[in-house]
């Protein structure tokens, strides 16, 4: 993947935005860990809207990792190891649309004491090369996770039709998560625009 400064890229967000704003997002958003579904049985087979895209500007996402593995975010070697909608071995990078987002994700992984060397990346792609799914799977909340889940991921990855996959956040519904493939032919336009220093507020570990 490639990194860029933010010079050429619009505003991501308004000057009076602070980490303390990310932290005040995250702890009014975080709930327990994969709650019960409370979505209504989907009867149709899940599958990727191959039509469906997101306009052609600049689409924003964001990662929390630590600053060792920054540059790689984004890149094959470090996610292999599958998660809801990909199978282990399969290889996609599981982004969020807000920082508040990727802060949740990662507390919702963590194990243990949280690193001390955590950054949030961020990062641009073309809007249009995102899709979604077309219908969710009835039981996509649930854990462990399930094969047919994973099987809607397992086939966008491997069509590579799309650079990127749409998906709603278990965490908190109305937030989204984006899966990159970087296998994907297009994986270079996955541009890196920011790393910057990211702390877990503790009020959300204990």
């Amino acid at each position: 993947m490639s990194t860029e400064t933010r010079d050429s890229l619009p505003p991501r967000k308004p000057d009076n935005e602070t980490e303390n704003d990310i932290d005040a997002a995250v702890a009014d958003t975080f709930p327990a860990s994969d709650p019960p579904s409370t979505s209504q049985p989907v009867t149709a087979s899940p599958a990727v809207n191959e039509h469906e895209q997101h306009t052609p500007g600049p689409c924003l996402v964001y990662r929390v990792v630590e600053r060792a593995n920054a540059d790689d975010a984004f890149g094959i070697e470090r996610n292999r190891h599958g998660g809801r909608w990909t199978s282990d071995g399969v290889c996609a990078a599981y982004a969020s649309t807000s920082p508040a987002g990727a802060a949740l994700e990662y507390l919702a992984h963590l194990e243990g004491d949280s690193p001390e060397d955590l950054v949030i990346v961020t990062a641009t792609l073309p809007g249009d090369s995102i899709t979604s799914i077309d219908t969710l799977p009835a039981q996509w909340r649930e854990r462990p996770y399930r094969d047919d889940v994973r099987a809607v991921g397992d086939g966008w990855q491997r069509d590579k039709h799309w650079l990127a996959l749409e998906v709603p956040s278990v965490l908190c519904t109305p937030e989204r998560n984006v899966l990159i493939n970087p296998e994907h032919p297009d994986a270079q336009q996955v541009k890196i625009r920011a790393v910057d220093p990211f702390q877990i507020d503790p009020r959300l570990r204990y």
